[in-house]
């Protein structure tokens, strides 16, 4: 589990660390966190993605073999993760709440119209809610 993690978040040269942008989009109503990619060509993207879903299926098979808790352990646990449950798809700019956004990605506390706009146009241009398969 250890070396999973460290290959998708934790370490130094880690999937997420190469691909997204630490600081998150925040979405309104649920206040969830979602992290994008930082900007980047459609194919290094599509290359990623690929990445992220062979490390996701390797890990799992490898969790799934272990003698005491895979699958065929003596007590197994139930193992969640697939790549359809982390990934998200921003909709649209409306979905987005920009004042708290604006609050992690620049650590303006009480950020003005002005430097939330700048955040908002800033994110526009990258097209954060066009779908990647």
């Amino acid at each position: 589990m250890v070396q999973y993690f460290s290959t998708v978040r934790g370490a130094s040269n880690s999937w997420f660390k190469r691909f997204l942008d630490p600081r998150p989009i925040v979405l309104k109503n649920k206040q969830e966190k979602v992290y994008v990619f930082k900007e980047l060509n459609i194919n290094v993207k599509i290359t990623a993605i690929s990445e992220l879903q062979k490390i996701i299926t390797e890990s799992n098979e490898k969790l799934g073999e272990n003698p005491t808790l895979g699958v065929r352990g003596a007590t197994p646990i139930p193992n969640p993760i697939k790549y359809d449950t982390i990934k998200y798809e921003i909709k649209d700019a409306e979905s987005i709440d920009w004042v708290e956004t604006t609050r992690i990605q620049t650590g303006i506390v009480n950020p003005t119209l002005e430097e939330i706009d700048k955040v908002r146009n800033a994110h526009k241009t990258k097209e954060i809610w066009k779908k990647f398969k």
